[in-house]
């Protein structure tokens, strides 16, 4: 990099583009998304933390791949709103802890 040559992110972009590699990626992303389902459907049973307080969380978890063709202005958009979802289940679960 210090000589001006670029030929170094080919091997980059050898990597990233590597079919095992997006596989992996895809598959990690979809477990994700899986889970923030399943803790969604909990808290939604539980009785214990209202209902409505991990479905924000889950779906824009579950947006995490699409997200990522997005502009980085969209994608940044979307990081500050998992944030504040991820706040507002942990304040109710933190409420709930104190009851």
């Amino acid at each position: 990099m210090a000589d001006g040559d670029a030929s170094l992110t080919d091997v980059g972009n050898d990597f990233r583009l590597d079919p095992t590699a997006m596989t992996v990626f895809a598959v990690g992303l979809l477990l994700v998304a899986i889970a923030a389902v399943l803790a969604a459907i909990a808290v939604w049973r539980s009785g214990s933390l209202p209902r409505w307080s991990a479905v924000p969380l889950a779906a824009l978890l579950v947006t995490m791949l699409p997200q990522f063709f997005l502009p980085q202005a969209a994608r940044i958009l979307w990081g500050v709103l998992v944030g504040l979802a991820a706040l507002w289940l942990a304040s109710a679960l933190f409420r709930s802890a104190r009851s």
